[in-house]
């Protein structure tokens, strides 16, 4: 789902520079050097939470969508900018990636948007990394986790991922990247609408994964 239809269906307003920096964040995207993350990720996030908003009765008028859209167009602007370079590199990306991209978004945002909304638009992109220590605060950060964990079992994005981690010559490597979705498996999500989606999507992860060798 592309941004202006999802806008168009949920009647949302943006002030025309918060606009702007969603569809900055867009064209940034379109340019990415990681097929993995690039707008189609930001569309599949949109129509996974426009699944999120019928399933929720009320959800939208809690949600602060000038906090929240530009947070999906920016979350992976760090990453979209990285070659990927294997099972350690990745590794990396997955403990940085939210304070890179939180710290691109600010210089690119901080002298059009008002701080205050720039400081919570941060605070959502940095939450989404998958190593955190405290929990998010903000229903726009739970929102974005849960989405981008949706998004995690894509078994198309894994599959071309896979000759990435199969080119290399160590043997632990399939074992880590084994135990990560293992690990990520068990890790709830804040909606419990969303419980049946990622549960299809995980069985249907592991069953491709097992035809594929």
């Amino acid at each position: 789902m592309n941004l202006r239809d999802f806008r168009t269906k949920y009647q949302i307003r943006l002030d025309l520079q918060t606009l702007r920096i969603c569809y900055d964040g867009i064209a940034l995207m379109s340019k990415s050097l990681d097929p993995h993350h690039d707008k189609t990720h930001i569309q599949k996030i949109l129509g996974d939470l426009d699944y999120l908003l019928t399933m929720v009765p009320n959800l939208a008028g809690r949600i602060k969508f000038d906090i929240l859209l530009p947070a999906i167009c920016w979350h992976d602007a760090w990453i979209s900018q990285q070659k990927s370079r294997g099972i350690i590199h990745l590794i990396y990306q997955q403990i940085v990636e939210g304070r890179q991209s939180s710290n691109i978004f600010y210089y690119h945002a901080a002298s059009s948007l008002p701080y205050p909304q720039v400081q919570k638009i941060c605070y959502c992109i940095r939450k989404h990394s998958s190593l955190q220590l405290l929990p998010p605060l903000s229903i726009e950060a739970k929102i974005l986790i849960d989405l981008d964990k949706l998004e995690l079992w894509n078994i198309y994005r894994f599959l071309g991922k896979k000759n990435t981690f199969q080119s290399q010559k160590y043997i632990y490597t399939k074992y880590i990247v084994k135990w990560y979705f293992i690990y990520s498996s068990k890790i709830r999500l804040y909606f419990k609408e969303l419980d049946q989606k990622l549960n299809t999507l995980i069985k249907t992860f592991w069953d491709e994964i097992q035809k594929s060798g």
